[in-house]
């Protein structure tokens, strides 16, 4: 392991397993202090673990558990806006979609009133 597990007491940092970080940064030496962005929030890399390689190619991340709230936090409020930004979106869309549909029935009865009348006239 490079670096050193009691550095996670220092805020905003994690420890994460070399596959993970040579997934991150290619052709990169290992290297300590380098700032990492998750989800608009920036982490500092202090430790490089030996963790086994995981059975996908995501990384293994190391972190306190208040950080990992915090974390989770912000993703359940992120969850939660965009929720409702798409039900907003949605209810939107179908309001203009029953607007345009009315305004659709409303000229296709005008159009079919006129081509009566017209019809009428060319009969008299």
């Amino acid at each position: 392991m490079l670096g050193s597990w009691e550095r996670l007491r220092e805020p905003d940092s994690i420890v994460i397993d070399n596959a993970g970080y040579i997934l991150l940064f290619r052709d990169e030496p290992l290297e300590l202090d380098r700032e990492l962005e998750m989800n608009d929030h920036k982490v500092k890399i202090v430790g490089i673990s030996d963790a086994s390689v995981p059975f996908l190619s995501s990384p293994v991340i190391h972190t306190r558990y208040s950080e990992a709230v915090n974390f989770g936090i912000t993703i359940t409020i992120a969850l939660v806006v965009g929720t409702v930004v798409a039900g907003q979106t949605f209810y939107l869309f179908t309001l203009l979609a029953r607007v345009s549909f009315a305004l659709g029935a409303i000229f296709r009865r005008r159009v079919h009133h006129r081509s009566v009348f017209s019809s009428a006239k060319i009969l008299k």
